[in-house]
């Protein structure tokens, strides 16, 4: 009973991280003229419903199902990351 309690609570905190954002440092810069440092950082939030119609597009534009993929071997792989990668420009 208590352990059901502990999971909803991080669900829901999982889930407040997501909607506020969470700011995670990509590089930093040392400026010569400026004395401190400054540092570059993205905030990752939850995907919107727009994007993840993209992303679902994409996946299917592919025609290639997860388990098809566990089955490539090394060249179908690289062959598949340049489809994936034309695709995805598109």
């Amino acid at each position: 009973m208590e352990s059901l309690n502990i999971k909803e609570i991080e669900r829901e905190s999982a889930d407040v991280l997501l909607d506020a954002g969470v700011s995670v440092p990509l590089f930093e810069l040392k400026l010569p003229l400026i004395k401190r440092r400054i540092i570059v950082r993205a905030t990752m939030r939850r995907p919107t419903f727009a994007g993840l119609l993209r992303v679902s597009r994409l996946y299917n534009d592919m025609g290639v199902s997860s388990e098809q993929m566990w089955g490539f071997d090394k060249e179908q792989q690289m062959q598949f990351r340049g489809l994936a990668a034309s695709i995805a420009t598109i």
